[in-house]
């Protein structure tokens, strides 16, 4: 091998080297009833959990406060602790998933990410992001996504030197088929400036989703009574790529009839449910798709 090959190894190498240290560890505080300490790369995660009440006046609120979450606190070098606002979909009986780490080599401090779990038989993980923006700690996060808590670090799926958030998009689920007729589609976020981005339409990206519609393709192409869900989400990847009418064109052409439809109320919720004789009568599936992927960005 040429020393200009051997450079060029040595170079790639180092490209694939962990920014720092990445840490991801999974913690009990609640029944552990003490707090429980993460850290790594000089930030401090402390998790302790609310007492459980020796005397209630019996409301649940009160025992919810108890049971349901910790309180988090992140120590960065050469700052105050900054408390974690609490995460209202989150139950910590469950456990906390605790990240910390650089998400890009030329990052100047880690981040902390913090990883749950909502309870429900098909629900959800959820994600805060904590990360200093100028100076001062700021809290983000992802609506819940269906799912258990994630069991390690995000990593770079573009190859861009950046950590990417494999999250996903559920709003395919019972939409028009069962839980398990139904497909969830991914979507990919960057932190920038302590808010999450979605960049699932960057270029790194396609092949990703290229792989994703070849199976969604397959699945739509089976002649199933639940097959529109995968029909759907073959004209959502598709619509990522910038192929919107073409996926829609065959996943119309492809979809037996769907189990059921959305609900689009015409009036306002009560409760949040649509007043009987209220909802939207979609004139078919593509009527139906057209009307989610405006409803979650994939058309105008």
């Amino acid at each position: 091998m040429s020393a200009a090959s051997r450079l060029l190894v040595a170079f790639a190498l180092c490209l694939s080297v962990p920014a720092g240290a990445r840490t991801w560890k999974e913690v009990f505080p609640i029944p552990a009833q003490r707090t429980l300490t993460v850290a790594s790369e000089g930030v401090t995660v402390l998790l302790t959990p609310q007492p459980y009440p020796v005397e209630t006046d019996g409301t649940e609120d009160e025992l919810d406060d108890s049971y349901e979450d910790v309180i988090v606190e992140v120590q960065f070098p050469g700052l105050p602790p900054y408390r974690v606002p609490r995460d209202e979909a989150r139950e910590s009986i469950y456990g906390i998933s605790v990240g910390i780490g650089r998400l890009a080599s030329g990052d100047t401090a880690p981040v902390v990410m913090l990883g749950g779990y909502s309870g429900g038989a098909h629900c959800c993980t959820t994600l805060q992001v904590v990360s200093l923006v100028d100076g001062h700690a700021v809290t983000t996060g992802l609506p819940p996504m269906d799912g258990e808590i994630a069991d390690s670090f995000p990593r770079d799926v573009d190859g861009d030197g950046t950590v990417d958030i494999r999250w996903s998009d559920d709003s395919l689920l019972y939409a028009f088929t069962s839980y398990a007729g139904s497909r969830a589609v991914p979507r990919f976020y960057n932190l920038r400036q302590g808010r999450l981005v979605d960049v699932s339409r960057e270029g790194g990206f396609a092949r990703e989703y290229r792989s994703f519609a070849r199976k969604a393709l397959r699945d739509c192409r089976e002649d199933d009574v639940e097959n529109s869900s995968a029909c759907a989400a073959y004209a959502y990847a598709l619509a990522i790529q910038g192929r919107a009418e073409e996926g829609i064109r065959t996943a119309a052409e492809l979809a037996n009839d769907p189990l059921w439809y959305p609900v689009d109320c015409t009036v306002q919720r009560v409760e949040d449910q649509c007043p009987e004789g209220k909802e939207r009568a979609f004139t078919g599936f593509e009527d139906a798709l057209r009307w989610l992927m405006r409803q979650n960005g994939y058309l105008p």
